[in-house]
């Protein structure tokens, strides 16, 4: 069974409330009963096992048997995913939340297709609820957020901390390398990791000029060019197994 979030709030000594859209699915999907075992997520990211002790008409009972520390991923990996056509945005971000993105960025680049507002909202609420859906199936510790579409030029031009990477086939240098000849670095560090992908013509010549010059590292990864959706989810693969395994 998929995990549930709870918060203090939900919290009278050591029982628990679920409400909301997590009590419709516990009662009309999973139709549990009392004395059922369900996990619960607190707002510290412990894992809660806990026996259903009731259920009303808007909220189930769950009393805490047992409570595991967190066990977070260990890099915090933040996506910035050029937007793509149709529901390959949603599919993103459904898998790379379930190997452990700690955030996604929707990108505004130069090949991107242009969305209206009112349906960008839409589509954010959306990919917010995909978020939360695919962290109670893998068992995060936290909801990876979806954050609201960022022009390219306005996100390579943040003064942020951490590494900054562009993914480009046929860069100069490759993952593999980079990670060989900055060990030391990246054990050292914990600054986050920002991976920035492409839509499905790829960056224009000027808008990785200008990346490349605020600071971002142009790396090439395997020996294929791959679909802006499959790259997101290989490079947020391989930069977490690659990161964790140097820590």
């Amino acid at each position: 069974m998929p995990q549930f979030f709870v918060s203090y709030s939900d919290k009278t000594k050591n029982a628990y409330y679920i409400r909301g859209e997590d009590y419709y699915h516990l009662t009309r999907v999973r139709r549990i009963k009392k004395n059922d075992i369900i996990n619960l997520r607190d707002d510290k990211g412990a894992l809660i096992i806990s026996k259903v002790t009731d259920i009303t008409g808007d909220h189930v009972e769950a009393k805490a048997l047992s409570i595991e520390e967190n066990n977070s991923v260990p890099i915090k990996l933040i996506l910035c995913q050029s937007l793509i056509k149709g529901k390959k945005f949603d599919m993103v971000v459904r898998k790379t939340v379930e190997i452990g993105a700690a955030e996604i960025i929707p990108v505004v680049s130069e090949r991107t297709v242009k969305v209206p507002g009112q349906r960008m909202t839409a589509k954010s609420d959306r990919w917010n609820r995909i978020a939360s859906e695919a962290s109670k199936q893998s068992m995060r510790d936290s909801i990876p957020q979806v954050g609201e579409p960022v022009l390219f030029n306005d996100l390579v031009k943040q003064k942020n901390d951490g590494i900054k990477i562009l993914a480009r086939p046929g860069a100069g240098n490759s993952i593999r390398n980079f990670f060989m000849e900055n060990t030391s670095a990246v054990r050292g560090s914990n600054a986050p990791v920002y991976i920035l992908v492409g839509p499905e013509g790829g960056f224009t010549d000027r808008e990785i000029e200008d990346a490349e010059m605020n600071g971002w590292i142009s790396l090439s990864f395997g020996f294929t060019e791959m679909r802006a959706e499959t790259a997101a989810i290989v490079l947020t693969s391989i930069i977490i197994y690659e990161w964790s395994a140097n820590i």
